[in-house]
């Protein structure tokens, strides 16, 4: 219910920016900077919690202690690189792309001040992470602290400079209490070295995985460049209409993993396998009663949350359509978060890896030319295609997995 709460923390921040700033050129640009800055800590996020959390717990306290503080130390360098690359080079891209794009200040602007965000986000992921070993499960709130702030400043006073230093200082609040969270275990400082045990096993799988969740997460500020080249305004309603599509996929896929996924650990291949064939069709009818359900109350919905201030009834339409597409997506995602945990049940991690790499890499094919001809709901139609593919290949490796009885590649 955390992750929930967050997610929902995170919608109200995007109904305070349309009701404030509405669908302009100016909201354009933060939100693609946005998509940007959080881009490596996304994926980090990810691979930490793959690999280095289960790697970590069966470390002994001493060696755990080393790694984590020279990986801390590594993390802050690429996280200060990431910073200043970011803030120099993304308006850079973004204007080779569309030239005579009409935020192109603004674009500058939030990009020096929202580029620490890099930095400060992959810090984050790292204390997570060490919560998540301490099995502090109160990590969950972190998600919301940055949007819990930026929906406040947004709402006292509603400016340019606020919104982007405001969303700097969410992510700064973020690490200020992840730290506090973890100040009782207490923690070594971060050095910059290569001398612990772990490091060899640690990138081996990290190698593994980083690809896929490489192109996995850049799925999004892909779209968000694509909506940059549009009509004035789209890169924004794409942004409104996703947060209320991840809202909706994020309830179905919580419910999922605490349903099935401690159920499969615990039992052998046969009944795991069994409880997935079982749950499969049940999780696609979810998912098809949350989309139609979704589908039909998307007018009166999107009026509600954000048909006030500078969002206009045009603007409730566009996001609408969007939405709406957008739905076309849950039934294959919940198909595909069943048997993506089945194979992590059976730490099937490579399978896993290359699905999400190809699928990744179909969406955004398929987003650059359904965008091009469809528009914005060409890149939710590409959504729902790329998550079709994963389904039916995370099956495939499933059924493999069946014939093999129990281990990939025995």
């Amino acid at each position: 219910m955390l992750t929930v709460a967050s997610r929902l923390v995170n919608a109200l921040k995007e109904i305070a920016i349309a009701y404030r700033f509405g669908a302009t050129e100016m909201v354009d640009a933060y939100v693609l900077v946005f998509a940007f800055v959080t881009w490596l800590p996304a994926v980090w996020l990810s691979l930490l919690q793959t690999v280095f959390v289960p790697q970590a717990v069966r470390m002994n306290e001493d060696e755990r202690e080393d790694f984590v503080a020279e990986l801390f130390g590594w993390v802050i360098v690429a996280g200060a690189f990431a910073s200043v690359l970011l803030a120099v080079g993304l308006p850079e891209l973004v204007l080779v792309l569309t030239p005579a794009h009409p935020g192109a200040d603004e674009l500058r602007a939030f990009a020096w001040q929202m580029a620490p965000v890099a930095l400060l986000g992959l810090v984050t992921s790292q204390l997570i992470a060490l919560l998540v070993i301490e099995k502090k499960h109160n990590n969950a709130l972190l998600e919301g602290v940055p949007g819990a702030l930026i929906l406040i400043l947004v709402v006292w006073q509603g400016s340019v400079l606020v919104l982007g230093l405001g969303t700097l200082a969410g992510f700064a609040l973020q690490v200020a209490v992840a730290l506090a969270l973890l100040a009782p275990r207490g923690m070594r400082g971060p050095r910059l070295s290569t001398s612990a045990p772990s490091w060899r096993r640690f990138l081996g799988a990290v190698r593994i995985a980083a690809i896929g969740q490489l192109l996995l997460a850049l799925a999004y500020p892909v779209d968000q460049l694509i909506a940059n080249t549009m009509d004035a305004g789209d890169a924004a309603r794409f942004a409104y209409a996703y947060r209320l599509v991840a809202f909706v996929m994020a309830i179905g896929s919580l419910a999922i993993g605490r349903v099935v996924l401690p159920v499969l650990s615990e039992w052998d291949y046969e009944k795991s396998w069994q409880i997935t064939s079982d749950w499969a069709l049940r999780v696609v009818l979810l998912g098809v009663t949350m989309a139609v359900g979704a589908w039909l109350v998307a007018p009166w919905l999107v009026q509600l949350l954000f048909e006030r201030g500078a969002f206009t009834s045009a603007d409730s339409e566009v996001v609408t359509s969007v939405f709406r597409y957008g739905l076309l997506q849950i039934p294959a995602l919940f198909a595909g978060v069943l048997l993506t945990q089945f194979l992590a049940s059976r730490e099937a991690y490579l399978p896993i890896s290359v699905i999400a790499a190809m699928g990744a890499l179909t969406k955004i094919v398929l987003s650059v030319g359904l965008g091009m001809a469809f528009g914005l709901e060409g890149l939710m139609i590409a959504s729902a295609l790329a998550y079709v593919l994963t389904a039916v290949l995370s099956l495939l490796a499933a059924r493999r997995m069946n014939l093999r009885r129990g281990g990939w590649g025995r």
